[in-house]
């Protein structure tokens, strides 16, 4: 506890003892009107009256001294907890299904298998798309003179196309769709598919991006399905 909320819980407690008890809301409206921040009353509110913290929080929050910021508050607490949710899944084992639960994306027309992630996330690139978490290819292409990049998810994946301004089109593929995706830019799949094993390879040698090994696994796994998926066609 600060200096000053110190000083403040021992100026009501001497009122207290003087006869003169305020009840929690008094106590809130006390401290308001006298500068005190909306954290510095949760935490004299908390030592004053026993209360949990929680609890404290809860009683300040929605007190009429506090009621000219209750909203702008609880705007910006979903924003945050959203923010923590957004950080936690994309530590999760990453999937396109992941992925489009994590970023904003609309369906591509004529193809049900594919989405164009839009928003905040064309801003990014690539690598940032999938938290690094798999390796990604820069494909050579004939067919468009932007670098276009691929990353292989064990549920689809994703081709980025880098535009003049800096910003990507990223879209996300299912399995049954990312053959179609990668032959609409006349690319092999399969060639594409051979690349990565070799990529993932040379990443597991320790000549190339220093990846951890369970997501290398991961990839690997995700080309060996893909790969049984050609062999039973």
């Amino acid at each position: 506890m600060n200096e000053r909320v110190e000083e403040a819980c021992e100026a009501i407690l001497e009122q207290k003892n003087r006869g003169s008890e305020m009840d929690v809301s008094q106590v809130i409206q006390y401290l308001g009107s006298h500068a005190y921040s909306k954290m510095e009353c949760i935490i004299a509110v908390t030592k004053l009256f026993a209360l949990r913290l929680p609890e404290a929080k809860e009683i300040v929050h929605s007190s009429p001294t506090f009621a000219y910021r209750k909203e702008a508050d609880e705007a910006t607490q979903a924003i945050f907890i959203e923010g923590i949710q957004k950080v936690a899944k994309l530590h999760e084992p990453l999937s396109v299904q992941l992925l489009l639960e994590i970023w904003e994306g609309e369906p591509v027309p004529e193809f049900s298998g594919r989405v164009s992630l839009i928003g905040e996330a064309s801003e990014l690139k690539p690598n940032e798309i999938v938290n690094d978490q798999f390796l990604v290819l820069e494909i050579p292409t004939a067919l468009v003179s932007a670098p276009v990049f691929i990353v292989i998810l064990p549920d689809g994946g994703m081709i980025s196309i880098l535009r003049p301004d800096g910003s990507f089109v990223h879209e996300l593929s299912d399995l049954e769709d990312f053959d179609c995706a990668a032959a609409r830019l006349n690319l092999s799949a399969s060639e594409i598919r051979r690349m990565q094993v070799a990529a993932y390879a040379k990443a597991m040698a320790g000549t190339d991006q220093d990846l951890d090994s369970a997501w290398v696994e991961a990839g690997l796994e995700s080309l060996r399905k893909m790969y049984d998926e050609e062999e039973k066609v």
